[in-house]
């Protein structure tokens, strides 16, 4: 789970995912001290590959002659576990970083 870099406060499962999904803005509260918090680089990086994932599905069943609602199903599945897993990998930083 993500940890406050400023207070140290541990994030909960629900309110990691509620942060990171539910923001239109690039920062993050801490519940507990009420700083800015940003996602980290690695951790960017690490999300936006692992979001291409699903994409490159569907090139994959093509090639495998899998049914179309059958590779769209399955990238809906990655898709979905995907978001249910990324709090767990989530981290955060005191400054908003780029992505490369």
């Amino acid at each position: 789970m993500a940890n406050c870099q400023n207070c140290g406060y541990k994030w909960s499962y629900s309110t990691s995912l509620k942060k990171t999904f539910l923001r239109f803005k690039r920062s993050m509260e801490c519940p507990n001290c009420g700083k800015k918090q940003y996602q980290s680089q690695q951790s960017l990086k690490r999300s936006s590959s692992l979001t291409l994932i699903p994409l490159a599905l569907l090139p994959i069943a093509w090639l495998l002659d899998l049914e179309i609602s059958t590779a769209y199903g399955l990238a809906g599945f990655l898709l979905l576990a995907f978001v249910l897993l990324h709090p767990f990998t989530l981290e955060l930083s005191n400054e908003e970083q780029p992505l490369w």
